[in-house]
Order: structure tokens, then sequence, then C-alpha cells
């Protein structure tokens, strides 16, 4: 199934080449500059919901033997704007049904839980969902909170890498990002083209929620 989708991966020191020196030091702990770095490569759009318009999605993936720490960006529409490094290219289509895939997201998770308050109002609780390496008392693990997210596209989910990570502690915009590498089977190639389109998950404007792919066969 097509995506008409565009990927594009940036060095992440080249996000911040055109700002100062004390944000090229912060980018890599600052989810909120990173994500005003990501959109100005597609210059100047009018509107409110310019990511969410776009499908705008980043994840920062660390450095990898000698290459250093990049960008994945996937989009609606190709970055108009240069910078170092900068490479695009139109998305392939999704892998059919029963295909195995490697897969890696940036996602947040974090569970949600409204309880009663000494006001009027409801709050809300956040915890972040047990690693599998430490499950919560209910037997909850990363495992299952993912494949839960992921149901419907993919299916059969086995994490083979995770790290956790808070970033912007100290600042207006404090995001965990889990970045999660594994293996699953494609279960239906429309509702997974979604999950890569729309993203998985919350805080998309923070680097979560983008999905990427490798078929195995």
């Amino acid at each position: 199934m097509p995506v008409s989708q565009f990927l594009s991966r940036v060095p992440l020191h080249a996000l911040s080449a055109k700002s100062g020196a004390r944000t090229r030091r912060h980018i890599t702990d600052n989810p909120a500059q990173q994500h005003s770095e990501v959109m100005s490569l597609f210059g100047h759009i009018e509107g409110d919901t310019v990511r969410a318009d776009t499908n705008v999605l980043f994840r920062v993936d660390p450095p990898h033997g000698n290459q250093a720490a990049t960008v994945l960006i996937r989009s609606s529409i190709v970055p108009s704007r240069p910078a170092e490094g900068l490479e695009t290219r139109q998305e392939g289509p999704v892998p059919p049904a029963g295909t195995p895939v490697a897969f890696r997201i940036a996602i947040n998770a974090i569970r949600r839980r409204s309880v009663e308050s000494s006001t009027a109002k409801r709050k809300t609780i956040l915890t972040p969902v047990p690693r599998d390496d430490d499950p919560a008392p209910d037997g909850t693990t990363m495992t299952d909170w993912l494949s839960a997210r992921l149901a419907g596209g993919l299916s059969s989910v086995e994490i083979l890498n995770h790290d956790r990570q808070v970033l912007g502690v100290g600042t207006k915009c404090t995001v965990q990002t889990d970045l999660v590498d594994g293996f699953a089977i494609v279960e239906d190639s429309a509702k997974l083209a979604q999950m890569l389109i729309h993203g998985v998950g919350r805080a998309k404007s923070y680097g979560c929620g983008l999905l990427s792919l490798r078929p195995l066969s």
C-alpha cells in the first residue's frame, strides 16, 4: 500500500547551525527547541496546527558507529529550507499483511489515571510504563503496553532494545521519550499506514510518535 509521505534525515548538530552557541549545546536535551528547528525546515506556513496539518513527525536517533546523532523526519511535504547533510526521499509502500518487520519507534510511554482530588476538579496522575525488566505489580510490561498501541497495524510485538530518557528537565517542556527497537508482523497495512502518517501516542510535537519499519522478507 503506497504512502504519499517523505522521509528526511539531517544531522542533529545541523539543525541548530544557524542558532547561537547556547542553542547548539542544549538542543540534544530540549524537545521544544528540537520542534522549533525541525519546523523551521519547512519555512513559514500559515495556520494554528501546522505540524498536524503537514503530518510532520520527528525522532532523534542516537549515534551509531561513526555516525553522529541524526533526526529522522516524516512529513507530507518536502522541507523547503536547506540544512547541512539534509537528505529527503519519498517513502516506499507499506508492507502487506503477514510481513515480518524490524521496527523503531520513539514513544511517550506514560500512563494517565484520573483520580478524585480535594478540590472540585479531578486530577491526572502520570506514571511511566514499567519496563520489561521491571514489571508493574499487576504484571503489566512495556511489551504489553506497546502491543496495545500498535494493535491493528502490527502484531506479535517483541522488544529488542529499549532506551528511556526524560528531556527538557528544568524547562517548560519536559518529555519522557522511549526509543524502542523490536520485531513484529504486519497485521493490516491500511491501519499501519495511518500509524505511519499520523504517529502513535502523545507528544508528537516533541520527538515522539514516529514509527519506522524495515521488512525482513
